[in-house]
Parts: structure tokens; C-alpha cells; sequence
């Protein structure tokens, strides 16, 4: 296989980027509506679960009095049957009385009624995925207890302002068994019955994105680092530092050594109380910066950043128009980052291909081939 080039690295690594970027808004999006429409039943929603005792990790839960909805969002599923059915596994893994996060202070409670929220956020193919669940059950391969609704997620950028379109598709979807709610607070009637759509704006979900940032899935590397670089790496610097910054250089690097474990207890205390931002998301980021040549790792567990502007101006933290700096910002860094990363990694020497150890007998093509052909 030829190696990858810059441009396809870039490309990558930019694709990944905001594919959870978009995972992040949908998942928002369910906040903000549930908050908003729901505001009088929703008892928590919880956007980190960890539900026990399996430690099981949808994107979200809601608990709305005695009624609980999972939710798991998914881009795309596999063409390939084992792999398809390894997917709606996971999603059978939350078909079994759960417990649900009822406050902040991680009370828990069963539900009387629990149906699985599979949000499909693949603008190609969400109907042939709905299809192919549904054609499982029909047949009798895939049962679940409780009932697996199926949501389509579309970004609807043909009017005057961009926003979300949410809906249920037919097919493979089952109802929602919310009848323990009041009318106007159910989602079957609206969304099954009417087959109406929800349509959720950015000024409806932004305020929930900036402040919480991740979703319940592992982000990509690069998504970290941003985020790490314009919201948590200033933060850790001296006053002597931030003088440093504002008044030298602003290209001038300022060492900042950091923990994983301790960044991740920092964010979730400080920066994003009640998340559940895990340390080996950190190290991973670390990794990645140290790959952009930004970063050292001086121990097993210490990293050393070298921390300087990469947008080129000066970076104020934690005020209102700081913040709108960084988030205008935030298609630059992840360009910048990209770049580094991927053309230091396509200046690394190939290593040579070692030499068989002495008396290796070399096998000949026609053995090769007999050999893939008897494993095939």
C-alpha cells in the first residue's frame, strides 16, 4: 500500500475533525430541544452517561419522569453483514433495564418505560441503514424488548439561516412509548403520527455546544488539541507569563508543562463541570502535538508544551470577545495543526526493510499464492 500523502493526510485528519464536530452539534441539538420543548418533564439529561453496572456509554440519556430514552448517534454502518450486526450489538447492549442519571449529583432511577433513539446522521444512505435494520427484525434475527426508534439527522443549509432537521423514518423505526407523558409533551404523536420534523437552529443549540464542547465518544485527536490550545493551555499560565504574551513576541513560546490525568480533572471541574472528559483523550491530543513538533514528553506521565500563537495575533482567554476570537479561529487551527502533523509525519525517514535472519528460507511466489488461496 502506498504511503499517505500530505494532502490526503490533511484531508483526513480535517474530515475526522469535523465529523465530530457534527456529532457534538447533533447531540446539542437533542439537549436544546429536550430542555426547551420538554422543560416541564425532562428530569435530567444526561449528556456523559456511563451507566452501570456495565459502564455502558450512549451518547446521551433523558429521563422524562418514568420514561428514559437512550440515545446513540451514528454517521454511517457497514456494508459488510458481520460488521452491520456488530454495530446494532452495541445497541443492544442498552436493550436491559437501565439506570438513569436523575440530578447533578449523579442520583440514579429505572425507568417504568425505556426505548433505544438511534439518530442516523448520514445524508446518503440513513434510509437504506433504516431498511436493512428493519428487513433484521422483520425476519426474526434482531429482537429488542424495548423499541429501537430510528431518527434521520439532515444539516438543511437551503434557507437564510443554516440549521438541523430532525425526523423519523419509516421502515425499521418503532414507536416511542411515551404515553406516561401528557399529550403535548409526547414525541409520537408529533413525530410519528404527523411525521413532522424538528427543526433545531444554531441559536437554539450553540450556547449547550460551546459550554459542554465533546460528546460521549472518543474525539479525534486533533479536536482535542484545539481545544486545548485556545481554552486550557492559557489558562495554566503565570500572570508573569500572560505579560509575557500580551507584551513580547506573540509568535514567542511559553513552556507549559501539563499532566493528562490532571487536565482532565481541571476540565471537568473547572471548564466543564459534570463532564466526564477522560485523561486518555488528553494524552492522546499530547501525542498529537508532539507530533506537530509543539510538544516534548519529559516523563512517562509529564508533557511539555511549547505554547505560542498559531493564528498569529494575540489570544485573550475568558471574556466575551476573546471567546469569539477563538471560535473564529477554529477552521485556522485545525488547518494549522493538520498541516504540521501530517508533513512532519511525511518527513520521517522510511525505515529500511531488515534482512532476513540467516537461514530463512525464502518462499516463492507460487507458494504465496497457494498459501493466500488455502485462507481465503
Amino acid at each position: 500500500m502506498a504511503p499517505e500523502s500530505r494532502e490526503d493526510c490533511t484531508s483526513r485528519l480535517l474530515r475526522e475533525f469535523w465529523d465530530y464536530d457534527q456529532t457534538v452539534d447533533v447531540v446539542s441539538c437533542c439537549q436544546a430541544f429536550l430542555n426547551y420543548r420538554q422543560s416541564g418533564y425532562l428530569t435530567y439529561f444526561d449528556r456523559y452517561p456511563e451507566v452501570p453496572p456495565a459502564g455502558l456509554t450512549p451518547d446521551f440519556t433523558a429521563l422524562l419522569g418514568d420514561y428514559g430514552l437512550v440515545g446513540e448517534v451514528k454517521r454511517t454502518f457497514p456494508e459488510d453483514d458481520d460488521a452491520f450486526r456488530k454495530e446494532i450489538d452495541q445497541l443492544k447492549s442498552y436493550d436491559v433495564p437501565l439506570t438513569f442519571k436523575s440530578d447533578k449529583g449523579g442520583t440514579r432511577s429505572t425507568p417504568k418505560t425505556q426505548d433505544i433513539v438511534l439518530i442516523l446522521f448520514s445524508p446518503s444512505n440513513s434510509l437504506e441503514i433504516a431498511y436493512r435494520i428493519g428487513d433484521f427484525q422483520d425476519r426474526g434475527e434482531i429482537t429488542f424488548a424495548k423499541n429501537l426508534v430510528l431518527l434521520e439527522a439532515i444539516y438543511d443549509m437551503s434557507g437564510p439561516i443554516s440549521h438541523y432537521v430532525f425526523r423519523k423514518i419509516p421502515g425499521g423505526s418503532r414507536p416511542f412509548r411515551d404515553t406516561s407523558l401528557p399529550q403535548e409533551a409526547r414525541l409520537e404523536p408529533f413525530l410519528g403520527e404527523k411525521r413532522k420534523s424538528i427543526n433545531v437552529y444554531p441559536g437554539h443549540f450553540k450556547s449547550y455546544k460551546v459550554r459542554e464542547v465533546f460528546c460521549n465518544d472518543q474525539p479525534p485527536p486533533l479536536y482535542t488539541a484545539i481545544y486545548l490550545w485556545t481554552k486550557v493551555f492559557y489558562s495554566l499560565l503565570t500572570p508573569e507569563e500572560v505579560e509575557v504574551w500580551r507584551r513580547g513576541n506573540p509568535q514567542k513560546s511559553v513552556p507549559v508543562k501539563v499532566v493528562p490525568r490532571d487536565l482532565s480533572a481541571r476540565i471537568n471541574s473547572e471548564l466543564i463541570p459534570g463532564g466526564n472528559v477522560r485523561a486518555v483523550w488528553m494524552h492522546a491530543a499530547l501525542e498529537f502535538l508532539e507530533g506537530c513538533g509543539l510538544v516534548t514528553m519529559s516523563s512517562k506521565s509529564e508533557f511539555e508544551v511549547q505554547y505560542r500563537n498559531l493564528a498569529g495575533t494575540s489570544q485573550e482567554s475568558g471574556s466575551e470577545e476573546g471567546d469569539r476570537a477563538v471560535s473564529g479561529r477554529v477552521k485556522e487551527y485545525a488547518t494549522v495543526l493538520a498541516r504540521l502533523f501530517c508533513e512532519s509525519k511525511a518527513s520521517e525517514p522510511t525505515k529500511p526493510m531488515m534482512p532476513p535472519p540467516p537461514g530463512t528460507r525464502q518462499m516463492k511466489l507460487t507458494e504465496v499464492k497457494t498459501d493466500r488461496e488455502g485462507t481465503s
